[in-house]
């Protein structure tokens, strides 16, 4: 089984594909996606280059699943109507362009919605940890899947932001495969 995950925002979509053959998990590829800015160009606009680049990479990759990770409705001191909605329409055009990717290849699914919540506490036990912080995804992927990714940096010598938006793509697809072993979907 292949499945791709998305990890999905209006400035950056993290995605990670996975390969399970067996009980054997392997990273196939991952990376991050920029969507055309908002000052660039109109929502219809981003919408459709969003839409199109996830049905180019379902195809690209000939993925059997696809996961994403399901939109937040509330973030403490951080949502806004406008930053929510925002979030909820770039990731159901994700969810929208995979699941017309899915049933062009006669799938019988559709794309699978994990909250955060469910991701974390997912690889968290996988990994047998009893915490995982957002910033220690990264090291927890190349830990149990291996080096996943080179590591970007910025001139400071911080990583940069997309390092963590590749991970969670990454994440997303391990939790699905997680969820498909446990038998749980």
């Amino acid at each position: 089984m292949r499945v791709i995950g998305f990890d999905v925002s209006s400035s950056t979509i993290g995605w990670g594909v996975l390969d399970l053959e067996g009980e054997k998990i392997s990273v196939v590829d991952s990376g991050y996606y920029k969507p055309p800015k908002k000052k660039d160009c109109s929502i219809s606009t981003r919408l459709t280059a969003v839409f199109d680049w996830t049905q180019q990479m379902c195809v690209k990759y000939g993925v059997d699943a696809v996961s994403i990770e399901n939109i937040v409705m509330f973030m403490k001191a951080k949502s806004k109507a406008e930053t929510t909605i925002t979030l909820a329409v770039f990731n159901r055009t994700v969810a929208l362009a995979s699941n017309i990717y899915l049933k062009s290849i006669n799938s019988s699914s559709e794309p699978y919605l994990y909250a955060v919540i469910t991701i974390r506490s997912s690889i968290r036990k996988k990994a047998q940890l009893e915490e995982l912080p957002k910033e220690n995804v990264p090291q927890v992927i190349f830990d149990n899947l291996g080096q996943a990714f080179e590591l970007e940096y910025k001139k400071t010598g911080k990583l940069k932001d997309e390092n963590f938006d590749r991970a969670d793509g990454i994440a997303v697809a391990w939790c699905h495969i997680i969820k498909v072993l446990d038998g749980s979907v």
